[in-house]
């Protein structure tokens, strides 16, 4: 891609980025130590992809980035799992919280196989616990 600045031109490098595949919707869930607490504001992210292989996974959950650890070998359930951190409270969602009024909010999947980064970006659902 060639970028015009001032009187010349500077070629740029454009990353390929390919729509990501998803098994199933990604689950996100409260995951304070207290059942249907929020203000611990940590929130867990499972995300199923679509096929095997890929080498890292980052989302973006409400704005937070995080990297998801891969799925271990040993398990019949391959997700890349991690958490962020949110201010909840911030978003709507009180400090006590039985999932009414629901709430969903924007996750953004990026997934790198090889050198391609594959993306993804959907509301999902807040659960009212995780694990």
């Amino acid at each position: 891609m060639m970028v015009l600045t001032g009187l010349s031109a500077v070629s740029v490098a454009v990353a390929a980025v390919s729509p990501l595949r998803l098994a199933q919707t990604p689950y996100v869930g409260v995951s304070c130590p207290a059942a249907n607490v929020t203000t611990c504001g940590r929130v867990g992210v499972a995300v199923w992809l679509g096929r095997r292989g890929a080498s890292e996974v980052v989302i973006s959950l409400a704005g937070v980035r995080a990297r998801l650890g891969p799925p271990p070998r040993d398990t019949s359930s391959p997700s890349w799992r991690g958490f962020v951190h949110l201010p909840l409270t911030k978003l709507g969602i009180p400090a006590v919280w039985d999932g009414e009024p629901s709430k969903t909010l924007m996750l953004r999947v990026r997934a790198r196989y090889g050198a391609h980064w594959f993306v993804r970006t959907l509301a999902v659902p807040l659960s009212t616990g995780w694990g």
